[in-house]
């Protein structure tokens, strides 16, 4: 956000309120339609830079919702208590940080694709 421009800030708050973590918490979107960021006449350019961040974030939150989906689909919950605790073994100091090829494989034993 701090290379995005300050002479938009309406477009900021409306793409902050529009990526909120919390789904149940963003806005509809006939309500974001409805925003008076749609209706203004400004002709600011979006910096490349800013874009490809944004685009960046959707695209990997997007990711995330099909993997939890797919997990949530193909898994009971003593299923997912046992991936977490594959996880916790690859990861015996705790920082949150998996080998790559580790953690695919425990994903795709637990059906994600």
């Amino acid at each position: 956000w701090e290379q995005f421009p300050a002479s938009m800030p309406a477009l900021r708050q409306l793409l902050e309120n529009m990526t909120v973590r919390d789904r149940a918490s963003r806005p509809k979107p006939s309500q974001v339609l409805l925003d008076p960021w749609f209706s203004a006449s400004s002709d600011a350019e979006l910096p490349r830079s800013s874009l490809k961040g944004l685009v960046g974030a959707a695209a990997l939150q997007g990711a995330h919702e099909q993997l939890q989906q797919q997990l949530t689909g193909a898994n009971k919950l003593a299923d997912l208590h046992t991936m977490v605790d594959k996880f916790k073994q690859a990861d015996p100091t705790g920082t949150g940080i998996v080998d790559a090829r580790i953690a695919a494989q425990v994903l795709t034993e637990h059906g994600a694709s």
